[in-house]
Formats: structure tokens, C-alpha cells, sequence
């Protein structure tokens, strides 16, 4: 299965640090909403590192 994630289209990427990538998302709630992706592939949020 392919990560959505991975590689995402570059005008989409805001951040890009070596523990997550920053995204503005594809299908907004609200204006500005953006996503926090962790680089490493977790089940949760709360299985990526600290």
C-alpha cells in the first residue's frame, strides 16, 4: 500500500524538520488547516518518538 505522505506535492509541504513534515491539507475543515506527519511510519500519533 502507498503512503499518501511520502511524497507529497511540493506546494502542499510548509515545513519539512528531521522528525515531521508539515503540510497544508489537500481537503481543508477550514481555512489554514495544515497537517503534522511524522517522517517515521507510526500506527498513532502516539507511537512516534518524543
Amino acid at each position: 500500500m502507498s503512503c499518501p505522505f511520502c511524497t507529497p506535492a511540493p506546494e502542499r509541504v510548509f515545513y519539512r524538520g528531521d522528525l515531521v513534515v508539515g503540510l497544508w491539507d489537500a481537503f481543508p475543515v477550514s481555512p489554514g488547516h495544515a497537517l503534522l506527519v511524522p517522517i517515521r511510519h507510526v500506527e498513532g500519533w502516539f507511537d512516534a518518538s518524543p
